[in-house]
Parts: C-alpha cells; sequence; structure tokens
C-alpha cells in the first residue's frame, strides 16, 4: 500500500510529483459508472485501501455497493489487504494478510474471492499456490514467469496449465 508514496498520499492522491494515483477518486468513479451502466463489471483484488474508502462512506453508498457485488458488477480476486510479495515472505505472512483482507469482503459483503490474483509481485512459489489452493482458491492469475519456460509454452500452445503444488492432494 505504501510503495513509493505514503499510503495517505496514494489514497488521497497527494504528492503527484512522487507519482499520480488517486484511489479514493478511482473508487469514486467506479463507483458512480458502475451504478450508471449494468453491463460494466470491475475487479477489485486487494482490500487495505477499500476498506479505508469504504469506512468514509455513507449508507446511501454503502447499499450501493453491496447491490453491485450482489449484481457481481463489482468482484473480488485474491482479496489479500495488499497484493502478496516480498512484503508477506513467510507461511504466516501471506495466511495473515489473506486473512485479514478475506474477514473484511466476508463480513462486508458476504462472499468470498474464489481466484487468487497475483499480477504484480516478483516471482511465484508452489507454497503460494498451495495456501491459496487450501484457502478455497479455483484458480491463480500471475504474470512473472521464467522467459524460456514462457517461450516454451507459448510453442506448446499450453500458457493454461493445472499447478499442483507439493502434493497430489489437491483433488481434480
Amino acid at each position: 500500500m505504501g510503495w513509493v508514496k505514503t499510503i495517505d498520499e496514494y489514497y488521497s492522491g497527494a504528492n503527484k510529483g512522487e507519482q499520480v494515483a488517486s484511489v479514493k477518486l478511482i473508487l469514486d468513479s467506479v463507483i458512480d459508472e458502475l451504478s450508471k451502466d449494468p453491463t460494466r463489471k470491475f475487479t477489485q483484488a486487494t482490500t487495505g485501501f477499500l476498506k479505508t474508502w469504504w469506512e468514509a462512506q455513507n449508507n446511501n453508498t454503502k447499499e450501493t455497493v453491496k447491490k453491485l457485488v450482489k449484481n457481481k458488477q463489482i468482484e473480488f480476486v485474491n482479496g489479500g489487504w495488499v497484493d502478496n510479495d516480498e512484503g508477506c515472505p513467510n507461511f504466516d505472512d501471506i495466511i495473515n494478510n489473506m486473512m485479514i483482507g478475506h474477514e473484511f469482503i466476508k463480513e462486508t459483503f458476504g462472499v468470498a474471492p474464489r481466484i487468487a490474483w497475483n499480477l504484480d509481485v516478483f516471482g511465484h512459489t508452489d507454497a503460494s499456490a498451495r495456501l491459496f489452493s487450501q484457502m478455497g482458491m479455483e484458480a491463480l492469475f500471475f504474470s512473472r514467469l521464467d522467459q524460456s519456460e514462457k517461450n516454451e509454452r507459448i510453442g506448446k500452445r499450453s500458457m493454461n496449465f493445472l499447478w499442483r503444488p507439493s502434493s497430489g492432494n489437491f483433488g481434480n
């Protein structure tokens, strides 16, 4: 949540000289646009900023967001407090990060993420895949893959694959 700027700067959009970003404005505009068009959809991957935004909303906005979630216009993927990377280097940190985020989503919206989503991390381990599976995730999407493996998978048309982490006890 505080990579280049502070958490508050990312949320509010302050310190534009460092990086232009305002999570508050993104969430405000997304909710407004989703409310105008029921065919639009939005995917939210982390909960840290979302909870900050949520706590500042009035009851009407909260009801609107709950309706958008119910209508599947907003979907939660991953659902950790933050993205799972070097900030969560061990099992306990990964589990706690996901638990805090998932509890907020479940208590607030009555749903649970089903898709693990690691699009901006610096590597992946079979441990993460195993933990996500044990957390009830049905799929894992990630972006960084060793270039030689990526080239081989593209050549074999096998970019989609079943990752069986650590053991064969994860069902079919």
